[in-house]
């Protein structure tokens, strides 16, 4: 059942602010049990928020308000924490989108069908929210530095902020497309890690620009830059045969950088970017990622 939010919301705004301004000190961030985004009309997200067992909060970082659904039924178990895609950053090649919300939600589609205890769905910047009442949000947020250092450095104070809510439980990091690419990123970063999933990831920005003829740009942040600290982490990787957005060889490129990959497995189904995904979600979860005594192969 969705929470009851009793506080008049400029009070419930203004103790936030008073907890994040407390959070900021201690390197945090502050997550607010009051629907920041219930004038959202995205279908799903709407559904989502008021029918299911999710409560909606939105956590509040020094930047941004991320739209946020959370269902916590056991503290301290590991968490598994969704993280959308790119959504609609761009309209074509060249024009970018003047809102990131995205049609098809696979993130959270995903996130909706997990039916384990833990489960947090986090939205990436300027989705999911009234564009109006955040001035940050520009298009360059959802462009060109969709992957920046500041961005990554912000989603791991956000997940270790959240292991530290619930008695410094361990995560389970699932991103989706772009969210993908940000969790690995992350990754490094955060000690009590258990796994990585992906979901049509992009899990090397420079061959993802190499196939799409897109300028590369030197030093950015890339996964594979990462390899080494990324090898020991357990790690599935679903990747979509007839996926022409992020082909299943962004996945092998990154894989090849691992040498003797023994922590990270490729399993390929016959999906597209945006289909298919959440309706074997339950099933592909049991195959849990693990490490082995020798190398990874592509498996479907």
């Amino acid at each position: 059942m969705p929470q009851k939010h009793t506080v008049p919301r400029p009070l419930a705004r203004a103790t936030c602010r008073a907890v994040l301004q407390c959070a900021l000190l201690a390197g945090t961030v502050c997550a607010c049990a009051i629907k920041t985004f219930s004038g959202n009309s995205h279908p799903l997200y709407s559904h989502a928020s008021a029918n299911t067992r999710f409560s909606e909060q939105a956590i509040i970082t020094a930047d941004f308000e991320l739209a946020s659904l959370r269902r916590i039924e056991q503290p301290g178990a590991p968490i598994r924490i969704y993280l959308e895609g790119d959504g609609k950053a761009w309209l074509s090649r060249y024009r970018a989108s003047a809102n990131p919300t995205p049609d098809h939600a696979v993130g959270l589609q995903l996130a909706l069908a997990d039916d384990s205890t833990n489960v947090i769905y986090i939205a990436r910047p300027c989705q999911f929210v009234q564009l109006s009442r955040q001035p940050q949000c520009t298009p360059e947020v959802w462009t060109r530095d969709r992957y920046s250092a500041n961005r990554v450095a912000m989603y791991a104070s956000v997940f270790a902020a959240i292991s530290r809510q619930y008695d410094n439980a361990s995560l389970e990091l699932i991103g989706f497309s772009g969210g993908a690419t940000i969790a690995m990123l992350a990754a490094p970063k955060l000690p009590g890690l258990i796994s990585i999933r992906t979901v049509a990831g992009n899990l090397d920005t420079e061959e993802f620009s190499r196939i799409h003829k897109l300028p590369i740009v030197a030093g950015a942040p890339n996964p594979v830059t990462f390899a080494t600290q990324l090898a020991t982490i357990p790690q599935t990787h679903f990747v979509g045969n007839r996926d022409t957005i992020v082909p299943a060889r962004v996945a092998r490129s990154y894989q090849a950088q691992l040498n003797a990959p023994r922590c990270s497995r490729i399993v390929e189904l016959d999906n597209a970017h945006y289909e298919g995904w959440h309706t074997h979600w339950r099933a592909l979860l049991e195959q849990l990622p693990t490490c082995t005594d020798r190398a990874s192969k592509t498996s479907t």
